[in-house]
């Protein structure tokens, strides 16, 4: 848990980067009595933050194929279990599968690939959050 001034913004959702380099993800947001607010968080990988290089040309399915065109992106990654706590699960999701945040200037598909950490992962499904887009992903 995080404690916070009632006057700070915090939502559920977001992600929280500590003065000591720790990413945090707000599960919950709770009004306490005492006047404070506190945040369930779950902490993050020590390698959460990653960069990554988008596929952003045409995939085509029947060839698996993909034109040219990439834009790279800072991503935060976390595992399946974390993310779809309090929530339904994603029954696409499988193990060695990933959760990757993209930003908002990044326009995710599913089907698109990306390079991250020197492998090719693959989106296989795409869920709008308030501070980007949730993307299940897997190892191609």
């Amino acid at each position: 848990n995080i404690f916070f001034s009632p006057d700070e913004p915090v939502l559920q959702g977001t992600f929280l980067l500590a003065d000591d380099g720790g990413v945090y993800r707000v599960r919950n947001v709770y009004s306490v009595a005492e006047g404070f607010k506190i945040a369930q968080t779950d902490q993050l990988d020590g390698s959460a933050m990653q960069s990554v290089v988008i596929d952003t040309g045409t995939y085509d399915e029947i060839t698996d194929l993909t034109s040219a065109g990439t834009v790279a992106a800072n991503v935060v990654v976390m595992d399946p279990s974390q993310f779809y706590r309090n929530r339904l699960p994603n029954e696409f999701a499988q193990r060695g599968d990933r959760v990757v945040f993209m930003p908002s200037t990044v326009t995710p598909a599913v089907g698109q690939s990306f390079t991250m950490a020197g492998k090719e992962w693959r989106i296989v499904t795409v869920e709008p959050e308030s501070d980007g887009t949730a993307c299940l992903v897997r190892l191609k």
